[in-house]
């Protein structure tokens, strides 16, 4: 999930084609939601791993600013997507 739930700006095709499962989190789990999702991720992935999530271009930065503050990833980004919107959470373990 990757929007917060009150939002209504979303293309119908999206809510017609995606599970509301896969779509929504609740607006005050929003940010705790992703805290501990970035935590799992970094417990799972090996030495010199590499996360790449897409996301709401809304939220990417501040999901960045959470997830440098917990101080898992040796490397961390927002990365554009073709029409030059940040749509891209990247994250990598130090290692190799």
């Amino acid at each position: 999930p990757y929007i917060i739930k009150d939002q209504d700006e979303l293309h119908p095709t999206v809510i017609r084609h995606e599970p509301e499962l896969a779509l929504f989190l609740e607006a005050d789990k929003y940010f705790a939601w992703f805290e501990e999702f970035f935590m799992q991720i970094a417990r799972h992935l090996k030495p010199g791993g590499v996360f790449l999530m897409e996301g709401s271009e809304k939220h990417l930065g501040q999901l960045l600013l959470n997830a440098k503050k917990l101080n898992l990833f040796s490397e961390l980004e927002l990365r554009f997507d073709l029409t030059g919107r940040e749509r891209f959470f990247f994250g990598k373990i130090e290692g190799v």
